[in-house]
């Protein structure tokens, strides 16, 4: 992920801090922001980036430079994993083959991101990325931001990203998958992982209570870029 320079600078200047301040704050090597700074260094990790994001009192999109990005003067920068003002909850962990039991699958952490202006009014969240359960498009350690379809008139759209929920008795699964919608209407869903990549499945039906779409994934913030 790309740190925009001129944002950190902007950042670290109103709120009196020094580059190596920063970096011990965000429990990171003391010469981690001057490395940015000077260019060596500009793609760091997500972990990087949320210590930095929270210490800085902004949200990542931000600090990566996005329009879209906000300033949280509530911020108080003290413990990178706390809640934050206006942070999405990671809520899930998503992966295909992956399960886990029902009364224990809230994660429960933050992550530096702010909620979508577009979707205001639907529930949002985060959910990470774990095992095999994407090819180059998603790797573990991944956030996905998804936002609420339960209880709403989803229709199908080729290519959309969406949370599929399976349970096993007591054992939920929760995968990505992407929509194909054939010109006779008929929409399938896609696995994107490496488990079973390549096969689809007809779009759950009310009558298949094993399987539901309950999210739709408008964003992801990489580990590893």
């Amino acid at each position: 992920m790309a740190i925009d320079i001129d944002r950190l600078n902007e950042r670290l200047a109103t709120l009196g801090k020094s580059a190596m301040g920063a970096s011990i704050e965000a429990g990171l090597k003391k010469d981690a922001v001057r490395n940015i700074q000077r260019g060596k260094s500009r793609q760091a990790r997500t972990d990087t980036i949320i210590r930095l994001a929270n210490v800085l009192q902004c949200d990542v999109a931000y600090l990566m430079g996005d329009d879209g990005g906000r300033i949280s003067p509530e911020l108080s920068g003290a413990r990178p994993d706390l809640p934050r003002m206006g942070w999405l909850e990671v809520l899930f962990e998503i992966g295909a083959g992956y399960r886990v039991d029902s009364r224990q699958q809230i994660v429960g952490e933050y992550g530096p991101v702010a909620e979508s202006e577009k979707y205001r009014g639907r529930k949002q969240w985060l959910e990470r990325v774990i095992g095999n359960a994407a090819t180059k498009q998603f790797q573990p350690g991944d956030l996905v931001h998804v936002v609420d379809l339960d209880g709403s008139r989803y229709i199908p759209v080729t290519g959309d990203l969406i949370v599929l929920r399976r349970c096993f008795g007591d054992m939920v699964e929760r995968s990505i998958r992407r929509v194909s919608v054939s010109a006779s209407g008929v929409a399938t869903l896609v696995n994107v992982g490496d488990a079973d990549a390549g096969g689809a499945e007809e779009y759950p039906h009310a009558s298949d209570h094993t399987a539901s779409v309950v999210g739709k994934i408008i964003g992801r913030y990489s580990s590893v870029e």
